[in-house]
């Protein structure tokens, strides 16, 4: 009888399907992140060439006409080409701005010394802002901007703001440095690429700042981000919030924040929680507190709308964000 009832055991194991991993959360339907699009499509029009041309992204508007505020995106080291951030790019664009991407590098790294990147980039800003006064997208408001970069392009996001007064742009409103790396005077692999913060202490106080790190990035590490927030003692602790996305292995694909996570291409396979929850809602909260002051006391301190993460397929939370003014 023994043996019957063990061999049952072994040939109802054996049959036995074991437990599928959890999936990760969707995209919001609505809210920061969220699905809940002001417009359908996106035009996409490039102007000039590397080192110093850029994209404009707008929506097609149709009836809408209300001025849209403009949003600077400034590409990590050798990303020229605006389709790794293609999906990011359309988010920010569909929610109600227009976004001009410069084209700060020629695609041949060995023609454009770092050296040129920073003055690069401004003349390509100062460019675009000068077309857009002209009306070439449609009505827009330039009595502000945001600005948001990734890895070293989140370097030159800090320090464009910085030098913005004295430049031909108009008042920074919010700026977002994602896993800023390509700091000259960080060590490891950014001294090898980079250009020198500017004074940080030229970004107004009533600009607000995100700087975001994340827990696996072991390409650029937070060396650029803990010297940067170091820096930036010149912005209240109310208006600035540094923020590290972290891993959580707990499904399947799992959710790796690593330097790569805030690239977001239009391919489903290369968006998730990363992105919904993590860099597209931080930054959707940093500019409706920055441009329509809406939701500011949600926006910074930690609060449970910034640092949701979503959950997965069997109700257990994702890694939530840790939010902090003490790196």
């Amino acid at each position: 009888m023994a043996v019957v009832i063990l061999w049952s055991m072994l040939a109802m194991s054996a049959g036995a399907t074991p437990t599928a991993r959890p999936s990760p959360p969707n995209q919001p339907a609505s809210g920061p992140g969220g699905s809940d699009y002001r417009f359908d499509k996106v035009r996409a029009e490039r102007v000039g060439a590397p080192p110093t041309g850029f994209w404009l992204f707008s929506p097609e508007r149709a009836a809408d006409t209300d001025p849209l505020p403009v949003v600077v995106f400034l590409h990590g080291f050798s990303a020229v080409d605006p389709f790794g951030y293609g999906a990011w790019i359309d988010h920010i664009v569909r929610r109600g701005a227009v976004l001009i991407y410069p084209e700060y590098q020629t695609k041949d790294l060995t023609q454009t010394s770092s050296a040129k990147y920073q003055p690069n980039a401004i003349a390509s800003i100062e460019a675009a802002i000068a077309l857009l006064g002209a009306g070439h997208a449609g009505p827009v408001d330039l009595d502000s901007i945001a600005i948001v970069g990734h890895s070293l392009g989140a370097v030159l996001a800090l320090n464009i703001a910085a030098l913005a007064g004295g430049l031909k742009l108009p008042h920074v409103a919010a700026v977002m440095s994602a896993e800023p790396g390509g700091c000259a005077e960080c060590g490891g692999i950014s001294s090898l690429i980079g250009l020198p913060y500017v004074d940080l202490s030229g970004i107004g106080q009533d600009t607000r700042v995100i700087v975001v790190v994340g827990e696996d990035d072991q390409v650029v590490t937070d060396e650029g981000a803990r010297a940067a927030w170091a820096m930036l003692t010149n912005v209240p602790a109310e208006h600035r919030d540094y923020v590290v996305i972290h891993s959580d292995h707990r499904g399947n694909p799992p959710l790796i924040a690593d330097h790569y996570a805030p690239l977001a291409a239009n391919d489903k396979a290369d968006i998730d929680a990363m992105d919904w929850y993590g860099t597209w809602k931080l930054f959707d909260l940093l500019t409706d507190c920055g441009f329509h002051d809406q939701g500011c006391e949600s926006s910074f301190g930690g609060t449970t709308i910034e640092t949701y993460m979503g959950a997965w397929s069997d109700g257990t939370p994702v890694v939530p964000l840790s939010v902090t003014n003490t790196p």
